[in-house]
């Protein structure tokens, strides 16, 4: 079979992102526009400002996990350096496919002589944490909501848990699968002189200490999910949508589960589609609903913003990031 070329695999990439604007645009089409704009208009200021004030809050805790990551792989970097670094990576998020613009992130420390492969591993972590929780509520939300039978959450779950152990087990031969490898080095050759073996030894060592390594910064997961559940209630509130605050978190779970799909830019068309779907489930309407999505997409936006204006005003001042021996 013939292998496409790289300029064909990206014109197939980003023609299937395309279907989530299709979605997009066929859902705009079927909501009261005028309604929308009428809930817009009358949303809460007061709640819209501390639904973009937590934001900054949720930076801070998720900068700390991926300080503890650093440490725990022997690279030391400051408190401030790291939030400047995280914020950035929210920019480059924002303005990429999948929000692989996160790992932009990791090029200002791998400049000051710290390993590719050690770089890349600390924010190749914070992503499947986030992941990890990510899931988790995201097959709560489609338990409670939609009524799907438990059994399909804990089949999925249990899934996942095998392919863990599956992985965990590689991990602990110092190995991993043929494709994970060709991909490591793919990545590694991107970001310089990365060595793989060295990659390898600390997914080894992760797999046999994972608590210590992943401990702390698990729990800081869960954390910075209640921060952004209870940012999802203050912009339910906003917006005057009515039903149990517990409902706007969970499809806003649900929801941004579904903007991870590679068919959209940024989940537009998909989050919309999945949060009418969820919301509508508990006699919201399709006018709030969307407008309730749009909302989320804006705190997306948001988090780019902030990562631009911080990108923006401190590019000038870098400070190091040492690395430590281990």
């Amino acid at each position: 079979m013939k292998q496409l070329t790289p300029l064909n695999k990206r014109i197939l990439r980003w023609s299937l992102r395309l279907i989530g604007l299709a979605l997009f645009i066929y859902i705009a089409s079927r909501v009261d526009v005028r309604e929308m704009g009428r809930r817009l208009s009358e949303a809460d200021l007061w709640l819209v400002f501390w639904s973009v004030a937590i934001t900054t809050f949720i930076l801070a805790v998720k900068a700390v996990r991926w300080k503890m990551l650093l440490r725990r792989l022997g690279i030391e970097v400051s408190y401030w350096e790291v939030i400047r670094l995280y914020a950035i990576g929210w920019y480059g998020g924002a303005i990429s496919p999948g929000q692989l613009g996160e790992f932009f992130r990791i090029i200002p420390i791998i400049r000051r002589g710290n390993p590719p492969e050690d770089a890349f591993l600390s924010s190749l972590l914070d992503r499947l944490l986030d992941l990890g929780v990510l899931i988790l509520l995201g097959l709560v939300s489609l338990y409670v909501l939609l009524g799907i039978p438990l059994y399909w959450p804990l089949g999925i779950s249990l899934g996942a848990i095998i392919m863990a152990a599956g992985f965990v087990i590689w991990m602990r031969t110092g190995g991993l699968p043929g494709f994970l490898n060709r991909w490591v080095d793919r990545v590694l050759s991107r970001l310089g002189e990365g060595n793989r073996e060295n990659f390898r030894s600390h997914l080894s060592m992760l797999a046999k200490r994972p608590w210590k390594i992943l401990g702390w910064p698990a729990v800081l997961s869960v954390a910075a999910a209640a921060v952004i559940a209870f940012r999802a209630v203050l912009m339910g509130r906003a917006l005057g949508i009515q039903t149990a605050d517990y409902n706007m978190f969970l499809a806003g779970a649900g929801a941004s589960l579904m903007a991870i799909l590679p068919i959209s830019i940024q989940g537009i068309g998909t989050r919309d589609a999945a949060m009418i779907l969820l919301l509508g489930s508990v006699g919201v309407d399709r006018e709030a609903a969307f407008s309730f999505s749009l909302f989320y997409l804006a705190m997306m936006l948001m988090h780019g913003l902030i990562g631009w204006v911080t990108w923006t005003l401190t590019s000038s001042k870098n400070p190091p990031a040492q690395q430590t021996d281990r």
